[in-house]
């Protein structure tokens, strides 16, 4: 599991959907393994005290392939765009095994791009 950086860039609003700051993780997973499982992805930016900022994540179904490229998947939103950018980002990736064995990594990364 490596998790490159975290992108963040203000989305304007579009019918049905407020103006927002879009938080995503850049990552690259490869299984070595024939094992099958199930990736679960959270991203949480942290202010500049390293508080938690209140965000929405991106609901979507846990991913089925162990290997993926690419920036977009962990998503968070924040809705208060009076909010200062957050300098870092936490991410955490659990991967649950078809056996019922788990592995996982936690980072905090720096937040980049605008």
């Amino acid at each position: 599991i490596h998790v490159d950086r975290v992108l963040v860039q203000r989305r304007q609003a579009v019918p049905g959907t407020p103006a927002r700051m879009s938080y995503t993780g850049c990552h690259s997973l490869r299984s070595y393994s024939s094992m099958q499982g199930t990736v679960y992805w959270t991203l949480t930016p942290l202010g500049p005290d390293g508080a938690e900022y209140p965000v929405t994540q991106l609901l979507i179904p846990p991913a089925r392939s162990l290997t993926s490229t690419g920036c977009g998947s962990p998503e968070s939103f924040d809705l208060d765009l009076n909010r200062p950018i957050a300098p870092r980002a936490r991410i955490n990736v659990e991967i649950v095994f078809d056996d019922g064995a788990k592995t996982g990594w936690q980072g905090v990364l720096p937040v980049t791009g605008q």
